[in-house]
């Protein structure tokens, strides 16, 4: 299914789109490269077919 993995800043702003694309079903990786990015709480979005979580994101550089 198509999958889409998106980061956003702590006041909702969309910083980088990490994967969107359509996968088949197993397990996988994604590296957040943290260049551009400053230290702090970040949110990430996962949306796939018929699901949909967000989780928060400490980013220590």
């Amino acid at each position: 299914s198509w999958v889409k993995i998106r980061l956003y800043d702590v006041l909702g702003r969309e910083i980088r789109v990490l994967l969107d694309k359509n996968l088949t079903p197993g397990s996988y990786s994604v590296r957040l490269g943290s260049e551009g990015l400053a230290s702090g709480v970040y949110l990430y979005t996962l949306q796939a077919e018929g699901f949909f979580g967000a989780k928060k994101l400490l980013l220590l550089k």
